[in-house]
């Protein structure tokens, strides 16, 4: 899927990132000239959410366009911004990314269909996995399907789960990180590694699908949906 960014600062931000892992097939997936959006991915947090989405959307194949955003709210409160989109581009679908960070999974479910409720937002669940969910939804005379991922992994060890639990992950496959455990977080292990090294896991998931499929494997199939 191509992507078009529906800010101009969030492109910039995203050509700005893309650039340093030197590849043009990224930067030929994302364009600035609008055509007709029918689904939006939400980047419920920032960086490198923003990056790995773009990846997700590389390998997922297709010529369809969609919007992709990070509005100014965080995580769960990026999902307000919804109605925003429904009025303004008419999508019928929505991918919405955010980090579980110290959440009880069951619990961060319930903040996403509470927020939804309050929005006034009528739902119908359709897939329920762990990190992964997709609903019917209904605003008004509006009907459209959102699908909600949610960035970590269970066997990586840590209080604050996030999109670096994956990165780790291939870190550790293609011997980037020796010992995850003497970090407090994988977002401080991620941290500690030099761009270089950065570089070099971002380009191992660009190159290799099935890497990307093994290590994101709830980005890939709620991207997958979104695409369906």
């Amino acid at each position: 899927m191509i992507v078009y960014p529906l800010e101009q600062k969030f492109g910039t931000e995203l050509i700005n990132k893309l650039r340093k892992i030197k590849d043009e097939r990224l930067r030929r997936h994302v364009v600035f000239t609008k055509s007709d959006i029918d689904r939006v991915v939400i980047i419920g947090n920032g960086y490198p959410d923003n990056v790995i989405a773009t990846i997700g959307c590389y390998h997922v194949n297709g010529d369809i366009t969609v919007g992709m955003s990070k509005p100014s709210a965080l995580r769960i409160g990026a999902i307000c911004s919804l109605k925003t989109y429904l009025e303004k581009l008419k999508p019928n679908k929505f991918a919405v990314i955010l980090d579980q960070e110290v959440d009880d999974l069951n619990d961060l479910h319930t903040k996403v269909e509470k927020n939804l409720r309050s929005l006034h937002i009528n739902t119908k669940l359709e897939v329920n996995e762990d990190r992964l969910r997709a609903f019917r939804c209904k605003l008004g005379c509006r009907s459209f399907e959102l699908i909600v991922i949610i960035n970590g992994l269970d066997d990586v060890k840590t209080d604050q789960h996030s999109i670096e639990d994956h990165l780790i992950k291939v870190g550790l496959e293609l011997g980037s990180i020796e010992d995850r455990s003497k970090y407090r977080s994988s977002k401080d292990a991620w941290e500690s590694l030099d761009k270089d090294s950065q570089i070099k896991i971002f380009r191992e998931i660009l190159n290799n699908k099935k890497l990307f499929r093994k290590y994101f494997y709830q980005q890939y199939i709620g991207l997958e949906l979104l695409k369906a």
